[in-house]
């Protein structure tokens, strides 16, 4: 049979959950500077049922809030429901989470926590990384017009002493 794109995502979400951790943690530093920025002013330590966590999560708009009256349908994005993320921050199974547990899995999971560089600096790193590429290319470009220039003369050895005290 054919498989969709949401139910290849639901699939994942189902056998990966921890991919709700990674969709979550996208959000954070697309919307702020630093990932720990939505958290700033939370009790870390606080434990909170799940409507208390989603409410919080809506409140730090990280979560949106859903067309029902119950918090917990909040959603992370369409089709993810906070309650997904509270039962993976919910390790003891006794219906109590904390954001600290929330901050320390965030920060824990995905490819890592460097800032966004701006344009320019992106721009710079860019040409140094076509520099570094291309420096044993340029090196040879090099010595083929020196072995040119000497034509008969071109003593290898001498050339490489001759690259040693520069």
């Amino acid at each position: 049979g054919r498989l969709t794109i949401k139910e290849f995502v639901q699939g994942v979400r189902h056998f990966a959950p921890a991919s709700v951790l990674e969709d979550l943690r996208v959000r954070c530093c697309q919307q702020h500077e630093r990932l720990s920025d939505p958290f700033m002013d939370l009790d870390h330590h606080r434990l909170l049922d799940s409507t208390s966590f989603s409410e919080q999560m809506v409140e730090i708009g990280l979560c949106d809030k859903s067309r029902s009256s119950d918090p917990r349908l909040a959603e992370l994005q369409p089709g993810v429901p906070a309650q997904a993320l509270f039962d993976i921050l919910d390790v003891a199974n006794n219906g109590e989470a904390t954001f600290g547990r929330l901050l320390a899995a965030l920060q824990s999971c995905g490819a890592g926590t460097t800032q966004r560089l701006s344009p320019i600096e992106l721009d710079m790193r860019a040409k140094n990384d076509v520099k570094n590429d291309l420096a044993p290319m340029h090196k040879l470009v090099s010595d083929v017009k020196l072995q040119a220039r000497q034509g008969m003369k071109y003593n290898e050895e001498v050339a490489d002493e001759n690259e040693f005290r520069t």
